[in-house]
């Protein structure tokens, strides 16, 4: 599949520009046809809903079921299993290597910890903000930003100092937020519109309209994510991965089996999990586009 994709850049650059036959080769990589370069599978007893994290070759898994998190170390190949204590985790993200934030029901836990012979032992554990029902958390720079019911909030810890950037009386319903490159993505998905609010100079500095209407396709939408890299915006909904440009074209559709799986974006690689009796599987692929400057390239990696 490699070796066609690259024949048919080769032949349709002679023709079209980059950007135009970036896009038709994006068409015929399906998800399965992304080179894997790895598999890791976990023993997991108890669990239902669970979301991922990556952070300098780490691999955060939360499982939300049982509040713990499996930690996977893929250049040492080592696992440590984290159990915080805690209920009703909604998120996480990761500071460095030894602290973390964990989004529950009752505010923002930040956890400073070690890792010793292949376990962990939490130095320090501080709340924030007990009184918000926290959906989401990102983290950049001494900042931390968070997704309540109604509010998307950016709080600095170097200033003690926390505001609201966004509002939205239904927020937890229908928008949703991806942290990348500075800049906070807002998905309304009523309206299908991407809000670009840069967290340094706290500004609005951009709005993208998706160029598809999900309403006309006869589907149940019922988005669960945004994710956000170099070349694409991802939206995951439903039993769907749509794909856009970041101009809100879109690319194309990545068909997701059934509700065992779940994804994670970070720069060119695609990050799946799927879950199995006593197990979670984790599979790693390597995307194929990334975006040059103003123009898309094929990775000869």
């Amino acid at each position: 599949m490699e070796k066609l994709v690259d024949n048919v850049t080769f032949y349709l650059s002679r023709y079209l520009y980059e950007e135009l036959t970036a896009i038709i080769c994006s068409y015929l990589i399906g998800f399965n046809t992304m080179p894997l370069i790895l598999e890791k599978s976990f023993s997991v007893f108890i669990f239902n809903y669970y979301k991922i994290n990556i952070h300098n070759n780490k691999i955060y898994i939360l499982i939300c079921e049982n509040e713990s998190i499996i930690i996977y170390d893929i250049k040492r190949d080592e696992t440590i299993y984290f159990d915080t204590k805690l209920n009703n985790i909604n998120s996480l993200c990761s500071i460095d290597d030894n602290n973390i934030i964990l989004a529950t029901n009752k505010g923002l836990y930040i956890y400073n910890y070690n890792i010793v012979n292949k376990k962990i032992s939490i130095l320090d554990v501080k709340q924030k903000f007990d009184s918000y029902y926290i959906t989401e958390v990102y983290y950049s720079k001494n900042k931390i930003i968070f997704q309540t019911n109604e509010k998307v909030h950016i709080y600095n810890s170097e200033t003690d100092f926390l505001y609201c950037c966004y509002y939205n009386a239904l927020l937890y319903y229908n928008d949703y937020i991806c942290l990348y490159d500075e800049c906070l993505y807002i998905l309304d998905s009523e309206s299908y519109a991407i809000d670009i609010y840069n967290i340094n100079e706290r500004k609005y500095i951009g709005k993208v309209s998706l160029l598809f209407d999900l309403s006309k396709k006869g589907d149940n939408v019922e988005i669960s994510k945004i994710f956000v890299c170099e070349a694409y915006i991802y939206i995951v909904f439903f039993k769907y991965m749509n794909v856009f440009t970041h101009d809100g074209e879109f690319i194309r559709r990545i068909e997701i089996p059934n509700s065992n799986y779940s994804f994670h974006v970070d720069s060119d690689r695609i990050y799946q999990t799927k879950k199995f009796i006593n197990s979670i599987n984790l599979s790693i692929f390597q995307q194929k586009f990334k975006l040059g400057t103003k123009k898309y390239y094929i990775n000869s990696d």
